[in-house]
């Protein structure tokens, strides 16, 4: 597993991840922690306090990403086809 990978799968369990005192590593709870994963965020400690230490995008800069992400992807679509498979209302 990279460090996304285990960072990503502590987050699906509920499990924050923070930098402690000293180097260490805290999870909370650490009671829902399996021991394999445990034992990767041993073996990936460095690069998740690392990962941990680096700033994050605000929400508005998150939002901002994923809607120019959307638009590009929107101006990709051809109009003709969209025009092809809309039903026309009010044709008689």
């Amino acid at each position: 597993m990279n460090v996304h990978e285990v960072v990503s799968r502590c987050r699906d369990l509920g499990v924050i991840l923070a930098p402690g005192p000293g180097g260490t590593l805290r999870a909370a709870p650490p009671g829902r922690l399996p021991e394999g994963l445990r034992e990767e965020l041993r073996k990936c400690k460095s690069e998740v306090l690392a990962l941990l230490k680096q700033p994050q995008p605000s929400f508005r800069e998150q939002y901002r990403q994923a809607a120019e992400s959307v638009r590009e992807d929107c101006f990709r679509i051809d109009p003709v086809w969209l025009m092809t498979i809309t039903p026309r209302s009010g044709s008689g």
